[in-house]
């Protein structure tokens, strides 16, 4: 299948296409009459008047780029189901972004622990401190500056054990 691109001022008249078949089967297009060439007839262009369409559509297509930018986002530490022993209470959690994090838009890392924002900024890597023993939910969320989601983890699951006086 061949495309082809036409660019003209809006000034300009209409020039005429040619297109012919070459021995090997491909299709060669020119605005020159050539001897076995057939002329093609295309439609009349389209012409919209407008002075804030560029504004319009590139605010858009900007939107839409930055909602699409993030392919995915994942907790990769830790695991999900996985049973830490750590008698402090300190888990690490580390995200994983891809593309990474578009900085220059503001966009942010949102912490959700039991269901709780527990930290928010640019860092991937953050320390829960003296978090409690047992059963925990996290799930990260990317949101831009205006405080759209847009895009989140699945939620994952990790079980905290800490030595307790008496046990």
């Amino acid at each position: 299948m061949v495309f082809v691109c036409l660019t003209m001022n809006a000034d300009s008249t209409w020039a005429e296409i040619y297109r012919w078949q070459q021995k090997d089967g491909t299709h060669k297009f020119t605005d020159q009459p050539t001897h076995g060439a057939q002329k093609i007839q295309l439609p009349a262009p389209i012409i919209i008047q407008s002075d804030n369409l560029h504004s319009q559509f590139s605010e858009q297509n900007i939107k839409h780029a930055r909602v699409s930018k993030y392919q995915s986002v994942q907790i990769e530490s830790p695991t999900n189901d996985s049973i830490i022993r750590e008698n402090s209470g300190n888990v690490p959690l580390n995200v994983a972004i891809v593309p990474d994090l578009v900085e220059q838009f503001n966009d942010q890392i949102v912490f959700i622990v039991n269901h709780h924002e527990v930290a928010r900024g640019q860092a991937r890597r953050i320390t829960l401190r003296n978090m409690d023993r047992g059963t925990h939910e996290i799930q990260v969320i990317i949101e831009d500056a205006q405080g759209n989601a847009l895009i989140q983890s699945n939620m994952q699951k990790f079980h905290l054990l800490r030595y307790r006086l008496g046990q």
